[in-house]
């Protein structure tokens, strides 16, 4: 009985750890945001720099054609 009650401390304190280092994780990413305000011209540019395709070049062929980590 005593053993089941030590188990089932151990087993509430990992949970609480787990709960802590995951909330640490969350703040960190919240402090990590960061916010700028745009025109709608400046918007739309914006917009359109992130749906524009990638400049081909030396360095982006050898990354799409590296193996990845999970295959080796």
């Amino acid at each position: 009985m005593a053993r089941q009650a030590r188990s089932d401390r151990s087993a509430s304190a990992h949970k609480d750890d787990v709960i802590q280092i995951r909330a640490v994780a969350e703040f960190k990413a919240i402090l990590d945001q960061h916010t700028f305000i745009l025109d709608a011209e400046k918007h739309e540019q914006f917009l359109a720099a992130l749906d524009a395709q990638p400049v081909p070049s030396a360095q982006l062929e050898k990354l799409m054609k590296r193996e990845p980590l999970w295959n080796r």
